[in-house]
């Protein structure tokens, strides 16, 4: 395992003077190497990128604003942590920070101890993230041992030879192949340009490495790849290609996780220090508004204004409350529940959504008794997720479906609920980040309905995932079920 060190190399982009020098101050004085820009400008054109571990971030620039140098930084590093930092707070620049992939979110002043609470939690990532690619970089290096794929390619990309844990991975005979035309079929469409590009590149002479693909398994599924190669050259008895490919399926899904539990960790940083200049604000306003409609309430327009405002505020509130949710942790009351209970009666509360689009619900015929150990609220707020965002994508008149099967969770009996809309479904962009926090296709909204389902579920015992319907989208989840569900009764 590789040393662990707190020190960073911190671009600080930041136009006071006085605010740079007492963070730059800061940064010395906790032994990171602070590099300063006060400009979008300077920081693009005179940052050492590939050697920068963070970004802080002043929110507004003079010739921009974070919105701005955001997308930018995560093109020349995407790897690179940013924090932002402003004097304005407010609860939407903060999300659309967020959504546009900062890492943490601080107040000014800038309290020291936040600021080297988050850069602590940078320094851990990234000390992580070497570690895991450093066991990787091992893995690399044993291209014989059956957790590697090896295959030698003639130049027309023929199949010459390979190791046999190809074909424990895919299920066929690879020797007889026709080479690329062959290995194409087993790459998914999305990632065959990208792996025509890394043949190129070693046909060349460029050795490549980490180029990452999706390759299709046996039992249906897909795994990532990430492939390096070189060219043999003429002193090889084979002239032509050596690939060798290592499944970083779950590294990949490890990283990932770091990545969401860390920005969950900021969320709720930044919403404490929100919570307290914005529910203050909230409360003034309020009262305000309340009285200024006692003065005026024999002029229509104006009421109709501050009914307005007020309503603008309720969203407002609405949308902090449903960060502080998503960011707090969980704490769920079980009792015995009856599943079926549950989704009826939060599809009727539904019904000045449903009913204006005559949207049915369609259930089994005959649904048995299902009981689970369970959260009631929490499992209402998940069906009315899922309700909601099925309502929304379903055409006027049309239905929605849930169908019930049974289903084992590890050596549990469970019970699996499938909600399908029939609208347009989902595409594979959307889909690989459906449960990315902020994520979302809509105009308005905050992207945190199905992140909190998946929070909601996973809390439970359960899991979520979408599945690949005909047409429109289909949301799978789920429950282990209690011993009163007798499981022969429920449908296989």
């Amino acid at each position: 395992m590789t040393e662990r060190t707190t020190s960073l190399t911190v671009l600080l982009v930041e136009d006071d003077a006085d605010t740079r020098a007492n963070l730059c101050e800061l940064l010395e004085l906790d032994g990171h190497i602070a590099v300063e820009s006060s400009t979008i400008h300077e920081a693009l054109s005179a940052t050492p990128w590939d050697r920068v571990d963070a970004v802080i971030l002043d929110r507004r620039l003079p010739d921009g604003d974070a919105g701005i140098l955001l997308p930018l930084v995560k093109q020349k590093a995407p790897d690179c942590p940013v924090v932002v930092v402003t004097g304005y707070p407010d609860v939407d620049s903060a999300i659309e920070a967020l959504r546009q992939g900062a890492y943490d979110y601080l107040l000014k002043p800038v309290s020291p101890e936040a600021l080297r609470a988050s850069l602590r939690r940078i320094a851990e990532r990234r000390d992580t993230i070497h570690e895991l690619r450093a066991q990787r970089d091992l893995a690399e290096g044993l291209i014989e041992t059956a957790q590697a794929i090896v295959l030698v390619l003639d130049f027309d990309c023929g199949v010459v030879r390979c190791n046999g844990f190809l074909k424990d991975l895919i299920g066929s005979d690879v020797r007889q192949s026709k080479g690329k035309e062959w290995l194409c079929d087993l790459i998914p469409s999305a990632d065959q340009h990208r792996f025509e590009k890394m043949l190129t590149s070693i046909l060349n002479g460029v050795t490549v490495r980490d180029q990452a693909s999706r390759l299709k398994v046996s039992n249906g599924t897909e795994r990532l790849i990430s492939w390096s190669g070189k060219q043999l050259d003429g002193n090889h008895v084979v002239r032509g290609l050596l690939l060798v490919g290592h499944d970083v399926t779950e590294l990949n899904l490890a990283q990932h996780r770091l990545v969401q539990s860390e920005r969950l960790a900021a969320i709720g940083q930044m919403i404490t220090g929100l919570a307290h200049e914005s529910r203050n604000a909230f409360q003034r306003s309020q009262a305000c508004l309340e009285m200024l409609g006692l003065e005026v309430q024999d002029r229509p327009a104006a009421i109709d204004l501050i009914q307005r405002i007020q309503r603008a505020q309720d969203h407002l509130h609405h949308l902090y409350e449903e960060v502080r949710f998503y960011a707090a942790p969980i704490h769920l009351e079980r009792v015995s529940c009856r599943l079926e209970h549950i989704w009826r009666d939060t599809w009727r509360h539904l019904e000045q959504i449903w009913s204006p689009k005559n949207i049915r619900l369609i259930e089994p015929e005959s649904t048995p008794e299902i009981f689970v150990q369970a959260d009631a609220h929490a499992l209402e707020r998940v069906f009315r997720n899922l309700f909601e965002n099925a309502i929304m994508a379903s055409p006027a008149g049309t239905m929605v479906e849930l169908s019930v099967h049974s289903c084992t969770l590890g050596d549990r009996l469970g019970v699996e609920v499938r909600v399908r809309d029939h609208g347009h479904g989902l595409e594979r962009a959307t889909r690989e980040r459906i449960f990315e926090p902020f994520f979302t296709t809509r105009t308005q909204g905050t992207g945190l309905g199905l992140p909190i389902t998946k929070r909601l579920i996973e809390a439970h015992g359960g899991t979520i995932e979408f599945g690949w319907p005909e047409d429109g989208a289909e949301a799978i989840i789920q429950f282990p079920i209690s011993p009163e569900t007798h499981p022969l009764l429920l449908p296989r």
